[in-house]
């Protein structure tokens, strides 16, 4: 028995993020039937990912028969097995990504299999002729030294024996390492597009159309903010921390006009010191995601060293600015409501 391929597949049914492994085995025909089947997935780095069991596959017809040893024909059979990922997992998978050049998924299968073995041989045993005339169904049985592969006519005369012991059947577990790889455009497009319906954490990003206009603000810039968002989301299923940071600059420079943001807050009940502390915190953090993009000092006299965003980065400056946007935009569509009912 050896292991041919693991082939994983992102499973569309489960509701958890789920990939299926399918293990493809070279069978000696005859001679074992797989009874288990263990996968044990690890990191780049040997850390275990997860492990799953199973024994489902299109195992198709199989059997254990004596002297099988002699079989040289191998057949091939597929097992399948659910690997189930948590939140933690997908982060660590992510972060092999980002230590790979290519973005893809190096991943190392330990896969164990457990067999049952054939070790029958078949008695040589013939049928005598008649020795009682009085008697004819009474014929003596002898043992022939084999010559050829053992054949007889009588259904009832084929005998097992152990091969110098008692032992008929074994057991065995047989361990294969397989190295697998998920390239980075087949993780993008076929199991992380998958995943992401699974995740736990809901933004709602207001769409364009559904925003009403704000006193002082272009309805363009609005619209912008919003596509900005958009982008940077989809940079983020890609896994382009930078570009991230970059796309949602047409958030900041939104959110950022002291008076526009301060006066909708106010409209809807903020005190002043809470208005101006939440714009203190937008600029703040509008400051420190430019530090990603730009390496000139906000005076313009000094180079600062270059950041490399990573995920933590870049999904700090995401969550905060589409919150504010849509913090932005449902105190918007309140005001609105309430001059509405003025009217």
């Amino acid at each position: 028995m050896r292991v041919e391929s693991v082939v994983p597949k992102a499973c569309r049914r489960s509701i958890e993020p789920t990939i299926t492994l399918e293990v493809k085995l070279a069978l000696n025909w005859g001679q074992e039937v797989p009874t288990a089947l263990c996968v044990e997935v690890l990191s780049d780095d040997e850390r275990i990912l997860g492990t799953c069991h199973g024994t489902d596959g299109d195992l198709g017809p199989l059997a254990l028969a004596a002297e099988a040893q002699s079989n040289t024909a191998v057949v091939h059979r597929v097992m399948r097995l659910m690997w189930t990922m948590t939140p933690r997992i997908l982060d660590e998978i992510q972060e092999m990504r980002d230590r790979n050049s290519n973005g893809d998924v190096q991943l190392k299968c330990k896969v164990t299999v457990t067999t049952l073995c054939s070790r029958a041989y078949l008695a040589t045993l013939k049928l005598g002729a008649v020795v009682d005339a009085s008697d004819v169904s009474k014929r003596p049985v002898y043992y022939v030294e084999p010559r050829e592969p053992y054949s007889t006519p009588y259904t009832n005369l084929w005998v097992l024996s152990g091969a110098g012991s008692p032992t008929f059947l074994e057991q065995q577990n047989q361990q294969n390492c397989v190295e697998v790889t998920i390239r980075s455009s087949d993780w993008i497009h076929e199991f992380d597009s998958v995943f992401r319906s699974t995740r736990y954490l809901v933004v709602e990003l207001p769409m364009p159309e559904c925003v009403p206009s704000i006193p002082g603000v272009p309805k363009d810039k609005l619209d912008a903010a919003i596509d900005a968002g958009q982008s940077a989301r989809e940079r983020f299923d890609e896994g382009e921390w930078s570009d991230v940071v970059a796309k949602l600059r047409p958030v900041w420079e939104l959110v950022r006009d002291d008076s526009s943001l301060r006066d909708l807050l106010m409209s809807d009940g903020y005190p002043s010191d809470a208005a101006i502390a939440l714009n203190d915190s937008v600029r703040a953090l509008f400051t420190f995601s430019s530090k990603f993009v730009h390496r000139l000092s906000q005076d313009r006299k000094d180079v600062t060293p270059a950041i490399k965003a990573s995920r933590e980065d870049a999904l700090l400056c995401y969550s905060f600015a589409i919150t504010v946007l849509n913090l932005f935009s449902r105190k918007a569509a309140r005001l609105a409501r309430t001059e509405d009912g003025k009217a």
